[in-house]
Parts: C-alpha cells; sequence; structure tokens
C-alpha cells in the first residue's frame, strides 16, 4: 500500500509475503496462483444491440432444459465471454421460482467458465452467450450444474466446428 504523506511515499511490505511483495503485488500473485471464481459486472451481456443480433443470427442448441445461444462478436476490451441469463415469465409463472433458477444458472457458470475461458483466450475471440431455461419446473443446483457443464463443453466442439 501507498501512503502519502507530503512528498514522501512509504511501501509498506508484508514479511509472510513471498520475496517481501509489496501489498498490492501480492494480491496479483494471488490471483496468478488460484484461479478467481467471479462473475463480473463486464462478464455480463447487456448491450441491447447485440443482444437482438444474437437471438437473430446467433448459433444455438438444447441440452433439456436450457437453451444456449451463442455468436462471436465485439465486445468491449478485457471481456472474453459475455453471458445473459434468461428464465421466460411464460415458463414459470412465479418470480421468487425464476430467481431461484437464475442464481442457480449463474453460480453453475460462475464456478465453471474456466474451461471455457482457456479455450477462448487462446483463439483470441470474444464470445456473446446467452442461456436461455426452457424447463416448466424448478430444478435442484446439482442438475442445473451438469447441464450448465454440457452446454459448456458442447459449445467449445460447437465453436471449434464453426471457425
Amino acid at each position: 500500500m501507498l501512503f502519502e504523506s507530503g512528498k514522501q511515499k512509504k511501501v509498506i511490505t508484508l514479511s509472510f509475503a513471498p520475496f517481501f511483495l509489496p501489498v498490492k503485488a501480492l494480491f496479483s500473485f494471488a490471483n496468478m496462483i488460484f484461479k478467481k471464481q467471479s462473475f463480473r459486472k463486464k462478464e455480463r451481456l447487456v448491450n441491447k444491440k447485440i443482444i437482438d443480433t444474437l437471438f437473430k443470427n446467433g448459433f444455438s442448441f438444447v441440452i433439456n432444459p436450457i437453451r444456449t445461444i451463442w455468436m462471436e462478436t465485439e465486445l468491449i476490451p478485457d471481456t472474453f465471454v459475455q453471458i445473459l441469463i434468461v428464465v421466460p415469465k411464460k415458463k414459470l409463472s412465479g418470480a421468487a421460482d425464476r430467481n431461484l433458477i437464475r442464481r442457480r444458472m449463474r453460480e453453475a457458470y460462475r464456478k465453471n467458465k474456466n474451461t471455457l475461458y482457456k479455450y477462448i483466450v487462446k483463439s483470441h475471440k470474444q464470445l456473446a452467450l446467452a442461456l436461455v431455461f426452457t424447463g416448466d419446473k424448478v430444478m435442484g443446483y446439482k442438475e442445473i450444474e451438469d447441464k450448465i457443464i454440457l452446454s459448456i463443453t458442447r459449445l467449445k466442439e460447437k465453436y471449434e466446428l464453426a471457425l
């Protein structure tokens, strides 16, 4: 951490850190070692134009009850995949149920996105992705996670064929 007092800057180091790294460098060192499983705001697809073109021109496949729609596109810098999670009101009428499914899908994607990211980063591409829940009943987390993992692996296969 840098502290400014007058014109002097002090750098505080932690004695337990490897090589006595400054605190800021320590956090970047830890992020390199441990993959952070986060779902940041910049990973969410919110651009209306991209969403419209994704649903009109995107490639899709279904692993019941999740429909995956994807398209290679130009996104914001430092982002490789932006995702939209959709749970239609037509299928699940209760808002609490829709929110529960949406949270479970988001969590399953967050935990398992690293396999997709590794592949996309190697290919130097950017993807817009929509996961649409097509079921009519509330599912458990494990079932949703299994379907998301299958969707991610099939997405990698389909993406390779489309290139």
